[in-house]
Formats: C-alpha cells, sequence, structure tokens
C-alpha cells in the first residue's frame, strides 16, 4: 500500500497528505470540542507541551533519517548513471586510439546504451537488468579484449578500454540495485504514525481553548504535510516527476 503511495506523482502524494492530516486534525478538534466526548476529555486540562514532547521529538527524528536516506540514495543513483556516462564516453574516446577497430567498439558502446535505454530503464525486468543489455555489455567487453584491439591499440591502451568497460558494468551494477531497492515501508509507516501522534498530543495539550487549538494544530500539520512530501517525492529515484532522467546516456553516444 506504501509503495503503491508512493508510485504516485508528487502533487497526489502531497494532496493525499493534506487530506488526511486534515481530516485527522479536524476529527481531533471535534473529539475534543464539538462532540459528547469533551466531557470525558476534560480531566486532561491543564496538562502542558512538555509533556508530549516524546512522540513529536521521536517524529522529527525519524523524518530527518529518512529524508537523509532518500537524498543519499537519489544522490547515489544520480553518480551511477553519470558513471556509467562517463565510461560510455571513455570507451568512445578510446576507441580512435585503435583506428581499424573503432567502428566496432562504436557500434557495441550504442549497442548497450541503446539496450539500456529500450530494454532496461523504463521495462524494469525482474531480477537484476535485462538478459539483452547484459549481452550487450558482453559484447563491449569481447570487442575491448580482443586480440584485433589489442594489435590496433597496443596494451596500454587495450588496458584502459577494459578498465572503461568495467566502470560501465560496476556502475550498472549500482543503477540497478536503487532500480530494484525495495520501499521502507515500516520507517515510512512509523514516520506517518508519529505525525498522526504529534496531532493527538498538540490537540491533548490545548483542551481549554478551541481557536487556540485550531492554531496549534494546524502548524505542525502543515509543516509535517510540506516535509513528508518533500521526502516523498526523492524516494523513489527512477520514478516519478522528479525521477532521474537516462538522458546522460543518450547523449553519450553522440559524444564525438
Amino acid at each position: 500500500m506504501l509503495a503503491g503511495w508512493l508510485d504516485l506523482p508528487p502533487w497526489a502524494i502531497a494532496a493525499t497528505l493534506v487530506v488526511f492530516y486534515a481530516l485527522t486534525a479536524a476529527l481531533l478538534h471535534l473529539v475534543s470540542f464539538r462532540w459528547p466526548t469533551r466531557r470525558h476529555l476534560a480531566d486532561l486540562q491543564g496538562m502542558v507541551t512538555p509533556f508530549f514532547v516524546t512522540s513529536n521529538t521521536l517524529f522529527a527524528l525519524t523524518v530527518a533519517f529518512l529524508g537523509a536516506s532518500a537524498w543519499d540514495t537519489y544522490r547515489a543513483a544520480a553518480q551511477a548513471v553519470l558513471h556509467e556516462r562517463e565510461g560510455v564516453v571513455a570507451v568512445l574516446e578510446l576507441a580512435n586510439a585503435a583506428p581499424p577497430e573503432a567502428a566496432r567498439l562504436r557500434e557495441r558502446a550504442g549497442q548497450y546504451v541503446a539496450s539500456v535505454l529500450g530494454d532496461e530503464w523504463h521495462k524494469r525486468p525482474v531480477g537484476y537488468g535485462s538478459p539483452q543489455t547484459d549481452v550487450a555489455l558482453r559484447g563491449l567487453l569481447g570487442a575491448a579484449a580482443s586480440r584485433q584491439t589489442g594489435a590496433a591499440a597496443g596494451p596500454a591502451v587495450q588496458a584502459a578500454l577494459i578498465d572503461a568497460v568495467q566502470r560501465i558494468g560496476a556502475a550498472r551494477s549500482a543503477r540497478l540495485v536503487l532500480m530494484q531497492a525495495p520501499t521502507d515501508t515500516l520507517r515510512w509507516g512509523a514516520v506517518l504514525l508519529l505525525a498522526l501522534l504529534t496531532q493527538v498530543s498538540v490537540a491533548v495539550a490545548h483542551l481549554d481553548r478551541a481557536r487556540a487549538q485550531i492554531v496549534a494544530l494546524s502548524l505542525p500539520t502543515v509543516a509535517a504535510v510540506i516535509v513528508l512530501a518533500l521526502v516523498a517525492a526523492l524516494e523513489r529515484p527512477f520514478d516519478g516527476a522528479h525521477q532521474i532522467s537516462p538522458e546522460p546516456l543518450r547523449q553519450a553516444i553522440t559524444v564525438e
């Protein structure tokens, strides 16, 4: 359920947060001042905010850790794509040092990028990558490590070519791990529940005045919606409106 929610567009995630926490805030206010339950809550009047800092503090810490994790994942995903691009560009540049094999190396590099864009990026095959992309990567490595390339380019250039292809493979592996990473539903469930408990603590601390409770509930609710929507937008780096673009890889094969 949480994974499906995080797959929504950012505006839909923000809208669901606004609706949910606005409803819970309204419900807490009705329970406190409008419904018969007010009589049962009268004895709780006078409890001050410091008695309820535990849930507020835990929410702040949990959302901070969640946000830091989401940002680190997003940054790692962007770096993986850029490293993959750098490896492809390196192969294309080094191919110039082996003129007889340059066309074959460029063709294999182009096939690899085309397979990533066509078979792996949006289709998301089950497991860790597309078999077609595996074949394209092995073909690129085979071309770089072939006798013909060694004879045409020399040992030093061939070693650099093989190293560049290995960097492509390592960057691809990092990208696939991030693409296939499961959603941390436990931590998301905890932070959403703690946001609700924060609303409860604020409501209980303001049972003496209705207007004061409305204001006190509104501020943490708006703050929680803003920060949760921002973190959720970065939670899935290869999905949604803020997804990592494959454009760097597409541009790599146009570099001459």
